[in-house]
């Protein structure tokens, strides 16, 4: 998996080749994107920044049940 440097938009309708990022003429979308993004990671986590997720859990756990034989 490769670390994002910089975000990116594309309009895949018009340019599917994904040569002309967009993402600097819509800020409030970036902006939009970033909270999304953050968000998730703090659920699911995030291994290219090391961050653990809040609601990951253990092969086999439930919230009812820990670890399954």
């Amino acid at each position: 998996m490769n670390k994002l440097t910089y975000p990116e938009l594309y309009d895949l309708s018009k340019d599917i080749r994904e040569q002309n990022n967009l993402i600097n003429q819509f800020p409030e979308i970036k902006i939009k994107i970033e909270r999304i993004a953050d968000s998730v990671r703090l659920v699911l986590g995030d291994k290219l920044n090391k961050i653990k997720g809040n609601q990951i859990r253990q092969i086999g756990e439930t919230d009812h049940f820990k670890k399954i034989p």
